[in-house]
């Protein structure tokens, strides 16, 4: 499987999972369902995530990071340090 597929296969499997934790919680959900949601094998997501945990795992990451981006986004736009600091443009 090329590369591009192989990273396409995995962002869809998180969005499914995610989508179906948020729906349904994590307790009832399962690889075979999102395998099931996706027309893939259970063996096809256990080939990109070792198990449920290790997907609950990367959505949370997922999520750290882009909060992460946006903080640091909010940072560059910020002149001063003080500003920066401070959360806000205001001059302190």
């Amino acid at each position: 499987m090329p590369s591009r597929q192989r990273n396409n296969a995995r962002d869809d499997i998180l969005r499914v999972f995610a989508e179906m934790v948020a729906r349904n919680g994590y307790a009832e959900t399962s690889i075979g369902d999102v395998a099931a949601a996706l027309g893939l094998s259970k063996g096809t997501v256990v080939y990109h995530f070792n198990s449920k945990l290790e997907l609950l795992e990367e959505v949370h990451l997922a999520y750290i990071r882009r909060g992460l981006a946006q903080a640091h986004h909010v940072l560059a736009s910020l002149p001063t340090p003080s500003s920066q600091l401070a959360g806000s443009s205001t001059r302190c």
